[in-house]
């Protein structure tokens, strides 16, 4: 897909938001970002079956799109973070699957060390959830 055709049809994230004079809340700016990245980043967002991201993903993201109300780069490290954070996506790292970039490119291969974290990551998220059905 082309890249210029992408951000052509694209609106600023505030207007295809909210029309509301009332500030969004944190959770409702959080849920527009994730919106916004699956629909304008499809080859690199997605929900079920998400890909190893690039380590400066963010930084590539603020380079192609300006800020505004809503993109601001605390709530969008903040979301990227989230993402990342997601079994699905520990899943996909402890796979070793390639990294890749805003269009689907890619760009690395997770390391040894990645995975050992990951795994890391994926046991304290198992035990959380393991914990809130079984004694909460």
């Amino acid at each position: 897909m082309n890249e210029e055709k992408i951000f052509s049809h694209s609106q600023p994230l505030h207007s295809s938001v909210t029309e509301q004079s009332q500030p969004l809340k944190k959770m409702d700016k959080f849920r527009a970002i994730n919106a916004w990245l699956l629909q304008i980043y499809p080859l690199c967002f997605r929900r079920k079956k998400p890909q190893p991201l690039k380590h400066t993903i963010l930084e590539d993201i603020l380079e192609t799109y300006p800020f505004d109300d809503v993109l601001t780069c605390d709530n969008l490290r903040e979301n990227l973070g989230w993402y990342r954070r997601r079994f699905q996506y520990l899943h996909v790292v402890i796979a070793k699957r390639p990294r890749i970039v805003l269009y689907g490119n890619v760009v690395g291969e997770v390391t040894d060390q990645e995975v050992e974290k990951a795994l890391g990551q994926l046991r304290v998220l198992l035990q959380k959830n393991y914990d809130r059905l079984f004694y909460s």
